[in-house]
């Protein structure tokens, strides 16, 4: 009985070797993250060492028995004995959706490796101009605690894509032919964007599969030609009228020709919005 005694005695000394205190939630600031991690311990420097190394890698929850596995050891008496670990960029990611959102050159004007905190709840990302594409500065703050971050977002563009090849130069194109794809790019200025007016445009190239439109491979249709009577149609913001005009030029869609107003007989500017029918907005 004195023995089993001994023993279980022994036994219960040797299961918890050390003790590691961290915290509820632990951001990392950065890849490489050093002991800051731990609030205290009278662990040995490897398993200390070892436990810093095991953080720096996981992304997620992780109970004190996956991370016994990972450590190769389950003497320590680890408190908490759940921890969620995220990286700084997946916790912008739960704010700005990374459907919507790529976030690269991420910085952190900061020392420190990583943020200890008791709940993810404290912490705060403050970014006004970051819904939209740029370069911005912005903050994380806890509590008393503020924490200056750069980083580039781009927000995701809706693009034209083609469905099918396209080998006929100077060919039509309908809705048909086309997808309209997220893509995540910071150069938009020469992308194509009016996918609901795409039966007035023809290809001007050899175009494949899956290729994302741009303005160059395409070339507006013409639609009202020299002295064709057109319907005119004058825009406000609250009404909109319809005349009848001369074309005094040639005109493809979205281009702006002179016209004469059949009632009035004055000159005017308006731009090509269909198969012989031009706008003038107010």
């Amino acid at each position: 009985m004195m023995k089993l005694l001994t023993l279980l005695i022994l036994i219960s000394l040797n299961v918890f070797t050390c003790e590691l205190v961290t915290s509820n939630v632990i951001i990392k600031l950065s890849k490489n993250l050093d002991d800051s991690i731990i609030k205290s311990s009278d662990c040995d420097a490897k398993t200390k060492a070892n436990f810093v190394n095991a953080i720096s890698s996981i992304e997620g929850t992780v109970n004190a028995r996956s991370l016994f596995s990972i450590l190769d050891n389950n003497s320590i008496n680890l408190k908490p004995k759940k921890i969620e670990v995220k990286s700084l960029l997946n916790f912008i990611y739960s704010v700005y959706d990374e459907k919507s959102y790529r976030v690269t050159n991420l910085n952190s004007i900061t020392s420190k490796t990583a943020l200890l905190l008791n709940s993810i709840n404290s912490l705060k990302l403050d970014c006004k101009e970051c819904k939209e594409s740029g370069f911005n500065n912005f903050k994380l703050t806890h509590n008393t605690q503020t924490i200056w971050l750069s980083a580039m977002f781009i927000k995701a563009t809706d693009v034209v894509v083609l469905k099918k090849d396209f080998k006929n130069l100077g060919g039509s194109l309908t809705s048909n032919d086309v997808t309209i794809k997220k893509v995540f790019t910071k150069n938009k200025q020469n992308l194509f964007f009016d996918h609901k007016n795409i039966e007035h445009y023809k290809i001007n190239k050899f175009i494949s599969k899956g290729h994302v439109l741009k303005r160059y491979d395409l070339t507006a249709t013409n639609l009202i030609n020299l002295g064709k009577t057109v319907d005119l149609i004058i825009e406000t913001d609250n009404l909109a009228l319809k005349t009848k005009a001369t074309a005094r030029q040639s005109g493809s869609f979205g281009s702006t020709i002179e016209l004469i107003n059949l009632k009035t007989k004055k000159k005017i500017m308006a731009e090509v919005t269909g198969p012989n029918q031009a706008t003038l907005r107010l």
